[in-house]
């Protein structure tokens, strides 16, 4: 077989098999990019959130992961072609497993008030549901998506002195960070420090917080996919970043909903998202006091 026709799954399947994370007899998507979906079967990709897709791992390792076409071949050349396989769908079993709990909540609110400006009073409801609480090293945010009977489903975790996010293992994106509300109304987040931003500007404009509420975690379509489909939807407005990625994931999400619901998008040209516009806001109104 010649190296540009190596398929991606079985190219990270030697490579970095723990980039694979399988969805379902048909589905995988990759671990570092979410929102990049393989059909093994099909010997397809698409990256969804960039709007493009390929056939190889060529094609991959080029268009999305910036290497030079003949660094591309050299990689490929590493891959033993005797252990290439048709994919048959055997996904890892894995349970989610939540980090202990730290009793320490002013470091909760120093990061997350002092630093985000989220509102304390939006805050404390999502730490009474154990939705938000601090690990037990006291070194990240835990964020609980939780399913239907209210079991935790999905986890990921937000760095207090970096930059560093990360789902945690056995986490299931579809039940990702929200909250529920009672009107037709959904809104749309890229994260859940965007969606406790947006309910902050909510709360202090006397705002009920009577509306759905949920972050993508990421610009993957699963979590809203699935969403729809448990809970009587008929308008869904987008929160996205404002930059090329935030953008391009918007036009993807409505060209596929924009037939069955009203679509809006509330993304803020200004600024990068809506965290930096909430603490812009809180910004202003201190000089002036």
């Amino acid at each position: 077989m010649k190296l540009k026709q190596i398929d991606l799954y079985n190219y990270l399947l030697q490579a970095a098999p723990d980039e694979l994370v399988y969805e379902s007899k048909k589905r995988i998507h990759l671990k570092s990019h979410n929102s990049l979906i393989i059909q093994p079967q099909k010997k397809f990709w698409y990256y969804f959130s960039h709007d493009f897709g390929g056939s190889s791992a060529f094609d991959y390792l080029t268009k999305v992961e910036g290497y030079k076409k003949s660094d591309a071949y050299n990689e490929l050349k590493k891959i033993d072609q005797s252990k290439l396989v048709t994919y048959e769908y055997h996904p890892k079993s894995y349970s989610l497993s939540l980090p202990g709990k730290s009793q320490n909540y002013d470091v909760i609110y120093n990061y997350l008030c002092k630093q985000r400006g989220i509102s304390k009073e939006v805050l404390a409801s999502y730490i009474l549901q154990d939705l938000i609480y601090l690990d037990e090293q006291e070194k990240n945010i835990i964020f609980v998506g939780k399913d239907e009977d209210h079991h935790p489903r999905f986890a990921c975790s937000r760095s207090i002195n970096g930059k560093e996010r990360k789902d945690l293992t056995g986490s299931q994106k579809k039940y990702s960070f929200h909250k529920e509300g009672t009107t037709s109304t959904l809104h749309i987040f890229e994260s859940a420090i965007d969606l406790l931003s947006y309910q902050t500007l909510q709360y202090y404009c006397f705002m009920p917080l009577e509306d759905h509420y949920l972050s993508l975690t990421g610009l993957g379509n699963q979590p809203l996919e699935h969403y729809l489909k448990k809970h009587s939807i008929s308008t869904l407005i987008f929160h996205l970043d404002s930059d090329a990625a935030g953008k391009e994931a918007y036009h993807k999400f409505y060209k596929i909903y924009h037939e069955h619901y009203i679509i809006q998008n509330k993304s803020i040209n200004e600024v990068k998202d809506i965290n930096e516009y909430l603490c812009t806001q809180l910004k202003q109104i201190h000089l002036q006091l």
